[in-house]
């Protein structure tokens, strides 16, 4: 199984696959619009064939609606998306 990990951010997206028990880290996207990002992550999704993907939600603010729009539109990519709270993400790694 391949799953596909977004940390998704409006300039730049951070991401990194599991597949065959290993994690790798790909190196991030960036872009001066959600637009352009998105074509890249489409051609990210389209090289890894993920059958999970994975997607930081911030607890609060602007980004969440972000979010919200790229999960939708993988799913509509016939994408399994499971967003993963990161309100305590900073917490932990202190």
């Amino acid at each position: 199984m391949t799953i596909l990990s977004i940390d998704y951010g409006r300039r730049q997206i951070g991401l990194a696959i599991f597949q065959n028990d290993q994690v790798f880290t790909i190196p991030p996207i960036s872009g001066e619009s959600r637009f352009v990002l998105r074509d890249k992550l489409n051609q990210v999704v389209d090289q890894y064939e993920p059958q999970v993907i994975i997607l930081g939600k911030p607890p609060h603010g602007p980004i969440q609606k972000d979010v919200e729009t790229l999960k939708n539109f993988l799913e509509q990519r016939n994408k399994t998306v499971h967003l993963i709270d990161e309100g305590l993400t900073t917490v932990q790694a202190e």
